[in-house]
């Protein structure tokens, strides 16, 4: 019988064989925009095990971003497609899955997607970055991993309609926590 953890664990191990430290190399603006954002986001982390996940990056044309429940991992393909808005909020959105445990949850998908961009926007706000124009963004209407197989399934096809629906209602949430003076936690 073949163990499925097993083979998931293998996949990650192959994984992040290929991917390395978001430190100074040839890559030197990459990384070093890289470690930026990722050091901005986690010095506002509330918890240490996203306030100390490793943030690499994978020399990969193809734009993704993924975790392992330990680390995070971002494609040089995703870097160079989106702003740092875009870029923050993504990488908020993986620290979340570590954050809260997903990647040993036995979670539906959906709810997983959803807790993650909760956390994200929330990270965004006590960041001080512009929560707000995220739902404004391309991903807040795009399917994550749309083009990756997931562990956990696949999302519905109307996934990101839902999705921008979902940032308005945690943007409102973190509106009400502030106008009532109370920390912005996720």
């Amino acid at each position: 019988m073949i163990n499925k953890r097993a083979i998931l664990l293998v996949f990650v191990f192959v994984l992040a064989s290929c991917a390395s430290p978001a430190k100074p190399n040839m890559h030197n603006t990459m990384a070093e925009r890289l470690d930026r954002i990722a050091a901005l986001l986690q010095n506002q982390a509330t918890d240490k095990d996203t306030a100390n996940a490793p943030i690499f990056l994978r020399q990969d044309d193809t734009p993704n971003a993924s975790t392992d429940g330990q680390a995070v991992y971002i494609t040089a393909g995703l870097m160079n497609s989106v702003s740092d808005l875009a870029l923050a909020l993504i990488i908020a959105h993986e620290l979340g899955h570590i954050s809260l445990g997903h990647y040993w949850s036995q979670s539906p998908l959906e709810q997983l997607e959803q807790e993650a961009d909760r956390y994200g926007l929330f990270l965004l706000a006590r960041a001080g970055l512009d929560y707000q124009e995220a739902v404004q963004l391309p991903i807040a209407t795009q399917t994550p991993h749309e083009k990756v197989p997931h562990t956990h399934g696949q999302l519905p096809p109307n996934y990101g309609t839902n999705r921008a629906a979902n940032f308005r209602l945690v943007i409102a949430e973190i509106e009400a926590l502030k106008a009532k003076g109370v920390s912005i936690t996720p």
